[in-house]
């Protein structure tokens, strides 16, 4: 209300991150459908069953990782169908250690860098200017 009526804002793009059916806001609410995703620290599959909860809740929203412990592996995502929109490795210790150089607990160097290089990812220096 404030970003649309107060400030005449028209060109948000407004992502809902309840994670469960019974938080569901309704579709008219927002653009994405996002969820955080802890679980299986140190996998990195597709994340498929949590991808398809928030498909169950809206299947007409794009559908993103806002927030996960360690990047899925691309390839399991095309192999599972599981095309998450975005995904974002949260910060703090699951990407760096105490002395702010890259932790290994939840992810390796090579897995960030499969995972950030592949093909079908396309990170914040390969956007276009605008």
């Amino acid at each position: 209300e404030r970003q649309t009526r107060f400030f005449l804002l028209n060109n948000l793009i407004w992502v809902w991150n309840g994670q469960r059916a019974d938080w569901y806001v309704g579709d008219d609410m927002y653009d994405i459908i996002s969820a955080d995703v802890y679980v299986d620290t140190g996998n990195q599959n597709s994340q498929i069953n949590t991808f398809l909860q928030m498909k169950s809740i809206s299947s007409q929203k794009i559908v993103a990782m806002s927030e996960c412990a360690n990047s899925p592996n691309p390839n399991f995502m095309l192999r599972d169908k599981a095309m998450w929109s975005w995904f974002g490795v949260w910060c703090g210790e699951y990407i760096m250690d105490s002395s702010g150089k890259l932790s290994e607990e939840y992810a390796t160097k090579r897995q960030l860098i499969d995972a950030y290089s592949h093909e079908n990812v396309i990170t914040f220096e390969q956007l276009p200017d605008f």
